[in-house]
């Protein structure tokens, strides 16, 4: 998923940044990063504290979620990155409402894996 989201930004922006939730994580995040080559692109990751998004029901756009995940994008934004990836699929759903609130493009690592597998799929039988 997370592959999929940076190499799609990758197309859009030339700097991203990385949305994650839980600092314990970054440290995969940024091996990832380097594994897929974009390590000179991504110039900040952030992640967040936010238990709420764990919680039951938190599948749903909640505030309690989206108003830490939107001072992070801010905070991505005036560090320099043109586009936003989220990672983690408990970020799923949060793409638009986050992109609303922090004016860059926000990539959903799951919609972007999906797109990218539905593109190899009809590439594969001619389409």
């Amino acid at each position: 998923m997370t592959e999929a989201a940076l190499l799609t930004a990758a197309l859009r922006a030339e700097r991203l940044g990385l949305l994650t939730l839980g600092a314990s994580l970054l440290p995969l995040y940024r091996q990832r990063i380097a594994q897929v080559g974009l390590a000179s692109r991504v110039v900040a990751c952030e992640a967040p504290e936010v238990a709420a998004a764990f919680e039951p029901g938190a599948a749903l756009v909640a505030a309690a979620v989206l108003d830490p995940l939107a001072r992070a994008g801010e905070r991505l934004r005036d560090a320099g990155a043109q586009s936003v990836v989220l990672a983690g699929a408990v970020l799923c759903g949060y793409a638009g409402a986050l992109q609303a609130r922090c004016g860059l493009p926000v990539f959903d690592g799951v919609a972007c894996a999906v797109g990218q597998a539905r593109l190899q799929l009809a590439l594969r039988h001619g389409a």
